[in-house]
């Protein structure tokens, strides 16, 4: 069973395969265009937010345009390139992935909504981080609900004998995140790098580092399960999930991982209390629906 989705975003295509990687990475919204604050934004405060007057629309296929018709409002001030309105993590890594900004620059999440920046970190002087050439749209790898934007794996899986399976020592709950976070983070992010690259035993040593720096990264413990499944170790799978909707219980991909675990370790039971879980916090999710369909 596999953990890795491929979507191509190929020319005039972007919206589908927006679409496809925020279905794939659990993405609880999904818009073709997102508006964003630029210099020329009218922004007129008040007790109660802020009214935004004119904003730039990107489009998934067409980029940045100018909206002086666009009005909005925000909980604060706000500087150019911040988008208006919320936008799941999940839904902006896709954008970024699947659809065309200009050159050089990345929409990056930013508490529950985004903004458009420099991809070098670098400010961008008025309104050019808009107006520059736009990229092309990049393939969005979805690993772990985790979108990337790389290429399909091509070294074969390494066998489940050479697999090490050992699980990290479980946190003590409640959790009390780490102050290695970002670094933990970081690890999982190499960790997914290696597994689309298609070194599965490095993939899960990055994992397993990750949760030693930050033993509650629920996304950590997720990518360290789908790994394992993938491994052919669906038991020490179910461990890891199983810590992970402890940590994030209403997220629907952990859920739907732990039942794909559990029926692979051969507990029915246990697969469709999983799927319906993931089904009641993501009604329609569709890996849990056809998980279900399977086991009942």
């Amino acid at each position: 069973m596999t953990i890795i989705a491929l979507l191509l975003a190929p020319a005039h295509a972007e919206a589908p395969a927006l679409d496809a990687c925020c279905q794939a990475a659990a993405a609880a919204d999904c818009p073709e265009t997102i508006f964003a604050v630029g210099v020329e934004s009218t922004q007129i405060s008040s007790p109660t937010g802020t009214s935004v007057s004119g904003a730039w629309a990107l489009s998934c296929g067409a980029g940045p345009a100018w909206d002086a018709g666009f009005r909005g409002t925000s909980s604060h001030s706000t500087t150019a390139g911040t988008v208006l309105g919320a936008l799941s993590a999940e839904a902006v890594a896709c954008f970024d992935a699947a659809c065309r900004l200009p050159e050089g620059t990345c929409l990056r999440p930013t508490g529950g909504s985004a903004e458009l920046a420099r991809c070098d970190g670098r400010s961008a002087p008025g309104d050019q981080v808009f107006t520059g050439p736009l990229r092309p749209a990049r393939g969005a790898v979805v690993v772990g609900s985790r979108v990337l934007g790389t290429t399909e794996p091509t070294a074969p899986p390494v066998a489940a004998a050479a697999i090490d399976a050992t699980l990290p020592p479980a946190p003590e709950l409640p959790c009390k995140p780490s102050s290695l976070r970002v670094a933990s983070n970081s690890q999982v992010d190499a960790g997914n790098e290696a597994l689309v690259s298609g070194s599965l035993a490095k993939a899960l040593d990055h994992y397993r580092a990750a949760l030693t720096m930050d033993r509650c990264n629920a996304v950590a413990w997720t990518a360290l399960g789908d790994g394992l499944i993938s491994a052919g170790r669906p038991h020490e799978a179910r461990t890891a999930l199983d810590l992970a909707t402890q940590l994030m219980p209403t997220h629907a991909h952990a859920w739907t991982r732990l039942g794909d675990a559990s029926e692979l370790d051969g507990d029915r039971q246990a697969a469709v209390l999983a799927y319906q879980n993931a089904l009641a916090h993501s009604p329609g999710y569709a890996p849990a629906a056809q998980g279900l369909d399977r086991v009942q």
